[in-house]
């Protein structure tokens, strides 16, 4: 039970909670534009932006193909929508293509199944009848830096330059990207926006798509992740994305403010679900598409396999309870159960039960 105690500043006592400095409070609640934060990010990121915004520059003089590399999670699709819609948009960029690799097919992250079909894709969109190989440029937003040697070695033997953009954790041995922009001080919707605001974005509806996914993705809410949800909230309750207007409307969320619970609860687990089962283009598919009656197909397409990933969610815990009950032990530290019925899509949802 909580006591309130007179002459405690509970705003100060909450802070302190969540390890925000005295020094801090009025920063915290009010932050400041999200370029003072960029500025304040390590000179090494600062220097591989320019660096990426150099080599889509020089991309786009020698007219070559720019692929962008996503992931089927909810912060790969918003980061793959928000580089589009900046070279596409802002900078008119009519050679930019994307691809979200199929979590059955192709797996997580850059590999050489994705570098093939990506290559054969360009091949096919670009190529001549003479047979002359088409060079492009690769971009990934929230993976890459676990790329194998030999994946990137394909690239370059391909005739295809690669920037990576990521923020997850590194291994001992980088991949050997033409540029890497890395940090691990947001997501991958952060880095992407990073990149895009370097290259003169000017669509604010994209900042709202970067906030969703620092959400979804549990970023660290202090300094440009707290600064870029805030004005991410703003933009969602006066000016949202098509696509978030209408998957908020199908899952009865009319009217009223716009919050994180909308973004953590409502928003992030629909467009997570389409790569949880099947492809995550439906989802990528909303947030692109400006046909409201193709978008309202692609909301309700969303809401009806996140109710399936639920119901699927709900019958493998039970399973999972089943087996676990069924052990011997349940005191040993580490309990392993499996199943032929566990889904690939889903099981870490089971997990994440557990804890």
């Amino acid at each position: 039970m909580c006591v309130y105690q007179p002459g405690v500043d509970v705003v100060s006592e909450l802070l302190k909670n969540r390890g925000i400095a005295p020094e801090d409070k009025a920063e915290f609640l009010a932050p400041a534009p999200l370029a003072k934060y960029i500025k304040e990010l390590s000179a090494d990121f600062r220097k591989a932006l320019v660096q990426a915004k150099d080599l889509i520059l020089k991309a786009i003089a020698k007219d070559v193909p720019i692929v962008i590399h996503g992931d089927y999670d909810a912060d790969g699709i918003c980061a793959t929508a928000i580089l589009y819609q900046t070279l596409t948009q802002t900078l008119g960029y009519t050679k930019t293509m994307y691809f979200l690799p199929n979590r059955f097919d192709q797996g997580y992250g850059l590999s050489k199944d994705s570098v093939d079909t990506i290559w054969h894709t360009i091949q096919k969109t670009y190529g001549t009848k003479s047979g002359l190989i088409i060079p492009g440029l690769i971009i990934t937003v929230d993976c890459g830096i676990t790329a194998e040697p030999e994946v990137i070695h394909q690239l370059k033997a391909l005739g295809l330059d690669i920037i990576i953009t990521d923020h997850h954790q590194k291994k001992s041995q980088q991949p050997k990207a033409d540029v890497l922009v890395w940090t691990d001080q947001m997501v991958g919707s952060g880095v992407a926006l990073a990149l895009s605001l370097v290259l003169g974005l000017r669509d604010e509806r994209l900042v709202s798509l970067a906030g969703l996914a620092t959400i979804t993705d549990l970023g660290l809410l202090k300094g440009f992740n707290r600064a870029l949800v805030r004005k991410a909230l703003e933009i969602l309750n006066t000016n949202p994305p098509l696509g978030i207007k209408k998957l908020l409307e199908v899952s009865g969320r009319t009217g009223g403010e716009i919050t994180t619970y909308d973004a953590g609860y409502v928003i992030g687990p629909r467009l997570n679900a389409s790569g949880r089962l099947e492809s995550a283009y439906a989802s990528l598919f909303l947030l692109l598409d400006e046909d409201p009656q193709k978008v309202t197909e692609f909301a309700q397409k969303l809401h009806v396999v996140n109710i399936e990933r639920q119901d699927m969610t709900q019958k493998l815990y039970s399973l999972a309870q089943t087996l676990l009950t069924e052990q011997k032990s349940l005191e040993n530290k580490i309990v392993i159960c499996s199943h032929k019925d566990f889904h690939e899509g889903v099981i870490g949802l089971v997990r994440c039960s557990y804890q």
